[in-house]
């Protein structure tokens, strides 16, 4: 990461955030994908 260059000390930090970033942006694209189509998305649906 870029951040390793420039602030060594933020890079777990970083880490993490990017982490959580990609399991958002995949939970995001699976209920994007169910509703075109046409399914009904739930707090229980399996995407999550």
């Amino acid at each position: 990461m870029i951040v390793d260059f420039h602030a060594p000390e933020a890079l777990g930090a970083c880490r993490e955030i990017y982490g959580e970033m990609s399991m958002f942006w995949g939970n995001f694209g699976n209920i994007q994908h169910l509703t075109a189509a046409g399914k009904a998305v739930y707090s229980e649906t399996r995407c999550f």
